[in-house]
C-alpha cells in the first residue's frame, strides 16, 4: 500500500470514530429529563392547580307580577267555540185600526249556521303569591261571549211569500239577523259555552304557571 493509500485510509478511520462517538452522546442524551420547576410557596407545600371557574346558573325569582304580566299578554283567548244551525223569519202585514188586511202579509224563513265564541279576557287577571305558604293564587274574570259569527254561505231559504201592497225591507232583513243571533247567543250559553270556556282557560293558566314555577314547592290555586 503507498503512502497516498494510507492516508485516505487513516482520514476514514477517525470519521467513523467521530461518527460512533456523536451517536453514542446522543442516545446518551435521551434518557435524560428535564428538572421540574420549584413549587411556589415555600418548602413542604404542594403546587396548586389552577381551578377552571365554575358557571353557576342563577335562577331569577318568579314573582306575582311576572306571572300576571305573562297571562295579560294573551289578551282576550278564545277557549271555546259553540257551532249551531238556526232559523230567521219575520213578516209584515197591512193593518186598518190594528186589523190585518187579507193577502197583505209578505213574510220569508230562511237558515243560517253559526259559530258562537266565548272565553276569558286576561288582561283583567290578578296573581296572588304568598311565599310563606307556598300558594301561588290566580284570580280570573268570569267568562263571556266574545262574538257571534253568521256564516252567510250557509243561507237557506225555506219559504218566501208577497203580499199586496207589502214589501220586505232591507231594515226588515237586518232586524231579524240582530234577533237570531241573540237567539244564537242564548242558545249557547243554555249549552254550557262559558262554564266550558271557563274550565278550559284554568286548565291554560294552570299549565302557564306550573311552567314558570316549582310545583313540588308551591300550590297553585286558579279561581
Amino acid at each position: 500500500m503507498g503512502k497516498k493509500e494510507k492516508i485516505i485510509s487513516a482520514i476514514i478511520l477517525v470519521l467513523f470514530v467521530a461518527i460512533i462517538v456523536v451517536l453514542a452522546v446522543g442516545l446518551s442524551g435521551l434518557g435524560k429529563s428535564e428538572p421540574l420547576p420549584a413549587a411556589q410557596g415555600g418548602a413542604g407545600q404542594a403546587s396548586e392547580t389552577p381551578r377552571t371557574p365554575r358557571l353557576i346558573e342563577i335562577e331569577k325569582e318568579v314573582t306575582a307580577e311576572i306571572i300576571q304580566d305573562g297571562l295579560r299578554d294573551m289578551g282576550f283567548l278564545v277557549t271555546q267555540e259553540y257551532d249551531c244551525t238556526g232559523v230567521v223569519g219575520a213578516s209584515k202585514v197591512k193593518t186598518i185600526f190594528n186589523i190585518e188586511i187579507p193577502f197583505t202579509e209578505s213574510s220569508y224563513l230562511i237558515s243560517y249556521d253559526a259559530t258562537v265564541e266565548a272565553g276569558i279576557d286576561f288582561t283583567k287577571v290578578t296573581v296572588d303569591k304568598d311565599d310563606s305558604a307556598k300558594v301561588i293564587t290566580v284570580h280570573m274574570p268570569d267568562a263571556e261571549i266574545k262574538s257571534v259569527s253568521i256564516d252567510h254561505d250557509s243561507f237557506t231559504l225555506y219559504s218566501e211569500k208577497d203580499g199586496l201592497g207589502t214589501k220586505m225591507t232591507v231594515k226588515d232583513f237586518n232586524d231579524s239577523l240582530v234577533e237570531y243571533e241573540a237567539t244564537v247567543r242564548k242558545k249557547a250559553v243554555d249549552r254550557g259555552v262559558l262554564e266550558n270556556a271557563a274550565e278550559n282557560a284554568r286548565l291554560v293558566v294552570g299549565n302557564f304557571v306550573r311552567s314558570l314555577v316549582d310545583t313540588t314547592e308551591y300550590r297553585i290555586n286558579v279561581e
